[in-house]
């Protein structure tokens, strides 16, 4: 009888401990997917919102945080190479650029063609 007993009391803590394994790992999983959905939904919005500052139009940089006066100053000084030269340029103070620079990329920033390149670009025949 005691036998017995001992034998159901080990086959019961064997399950107990399976079990509680199991729960920890099935939780444990659930939380590490749900973040992973969680960053993966966060990277793929704020790619989606970035605003080019290459061809975005007034409005659409005001939309992102810059006032009337700052975007026009961003249009006239077309095109950028990359977003910091807004910074380096002083076209925007430290504080504005921090607040928008998570929502603002620079694709295509190309030196601006002047009269004196086209003429230098070997059109010329003689």
């Amino acid at each position: 009888m005691m036998r017995n007993f001992v034998r159901v009391f080990a086959i019961a803590c064997a399950l107990t401990l399976f079990a509680g394994t199991s729960f920890a790992q099935a939780t444990s999983d659930k939380k590490s997917t749900t973040t992973t959905e969680k960053s993966s939904t966060k990277k793929s919005s704020s790619k989606a919102k970035l605003v080019d500052i290459n061809s975005a139009t007034k409005d659409e940089l005001t939309g992102v945080g810059f006032d009337d006066a700052t975007a026009q100053k961003v249009i006239d000084g077309r095109p950028w190479a990359n977003k910091r030269q807004l910074l380096t340029k002083k076209v925007v103070d430290q504080k504005t650029y921090d607040s928008v620079k998570d929502k603002i990329i620079a694709h295509g920033g190309t030196k601006k063609s002047t009269k004196s390149d086209a003429s230098k670009g070997g059109d010329n025949k003689k």
